[in-house]
């Protein structure tokens, strides 16, 4: 007996559009997006630590920092505004709501010496490092 091949051809589509279709199938109001908010550069001078975040349309009195044991926490909460109803949106991006970042910081800072500035929607927080431990002579007497 001879061995039956079958052939099919299989329509390979994209799984980006594929997945497109599906968010469809949701309400378009109830997608998600990806949103450029709160990026971070961390750098260093000789004596601090900057760190820079992008907030964009938040208000100074929605950002909270705190520095607790070597980590730089951040908690921003963006408020809806109340007077837009939902229903009347084509398209909905900008989110409300409560987003948080920890950081680790590399080196040891001076805690008591922290600077947080705040202008068109960049956040500059400028850490001293804590000084190293220097080794001096001694002369004697």
């Amino acid at each position: 007996m001879l061995p039956i091949i079958a052939r099919c051809h299989v329509r390979q589509q994209d799984p980006f559009a594929v997945l497109g279709e599906l968010l469809d199938e949701i309400k378009p109001q109830e997608r998600f997006y990806v949103r450029n908010f709160g990026n971070v550069d961390l750098y260093e001078d000789p004596q601090h630590l900057i760190v820079d975040v992008e907030l964009p349309g938040v208000g100074q009195k929605q950002i909270h920092l705190k520095l607790d044991d070597g980590a730089l926490h951040l908690n921003v909460e963006r408020e809806e505004e109340k007077e837009n109803k939902q229903e009347n949106y084509y398209l909905r991006e900008r989110s409300s709501g409560k987003w948080s970042r920890s950081l680790q910081l590399p080196v040891a800072v001076q805690e008591d010496k922290v600077k947080a500035t705040f202008k068109d929607g960049l956040l500059r927080i400028t850490l001293e490092k804590q000084l190293q431990h220097q080794v001096r002579n001694i002369p004697i007497a």
